[in-house]
């Protein structure tokens, strides 16, 4: 899969969620394997944060099949971790965006709060790919192999603070002005503030 399939995500956006859920469902799962031998294994997609060392017409030459994580921008505004103490790198999850929306070949955007909830979105996901997974995939020990994993990885937990409204507002500004509000509309219109106050 490493050599046809690749991600672009921004970090906390659920990367570990998505490479090691699909892992988990197909027939070269081995429990045994340690973190480092399956990340880097064959059976998992390549990935790049940010969209960087790449351009679009490089990325559709190089892989079959494209997936765009994204996760609320907001959300990850407030997302702090001892490893990575900013948040929100707003210039890179916009350019990832840029680069995706240009991109020709097949490709598929996936919203780790979806991710999160929706143990159907992984089959969907995975047919997209056209990879091959057990149809009786028990997702509660999928979840739980993949947190075990994660925790083996060194990987810290992220913490949240609080912003101001104000600063919400701002940093949304931020972002239209950056991927333009045609693709802000496109990609991340459900992240809206002003969807979520009238709801």
């Amino acid at each position: 899969m490493r050599d046809k399939v690749i991600i672009y995500s921004h970090p906390r956006s659920g990367l570990h969620l998505l490479s090691l859920g699909l892992y988990a469902m197909t027939e070269h799962l081995d429990e045994k394997s340690e973190y480092k031998t399956i990340w880097g294994s064959k059976y998992l997609p390549s990935y790049v944060h940010y969209f960087t060392g790449i351009t679009s017409k490089q990325a559709d030459s190089k892989f079959d099949r494209h997936i765009l994580l994204l996760r609320n921008f907001i959300t990850l505004k407030t997302t702090k971790a001892k490893s990575r103490p900013y948040g929100l790198q707003l210039s890179g999850y916009a350019r990832q965006i840029r680069r995706f929306d240009n991109i020709k070949s097949p490709k598929m955007v996936v919203y780790y709060e979806d991710l999160k909830e929706q143990d159907d979105l992984f089959f969907t996901i995975a047919d997209f790919l056209d990879i091959k997974y057990n149809l009786k995939a028990d997702f509660s020990k999928i979840r739980k192999y993949v947190h075990d994993m994660y925790e083996l990885s060194g990987h810290q937990r992220s913490t949240k603070c609080i912003i101001s409204e104000l600063e919400k507002k701002e940093t949304q500004q931020k972002m239209i002005n950056e991927t333009g509000l045609v693709l802000f509309e496109k990609y991340l219109a459900r992240y809206n503030l002003k969807n979520r106050e009238q709801q």
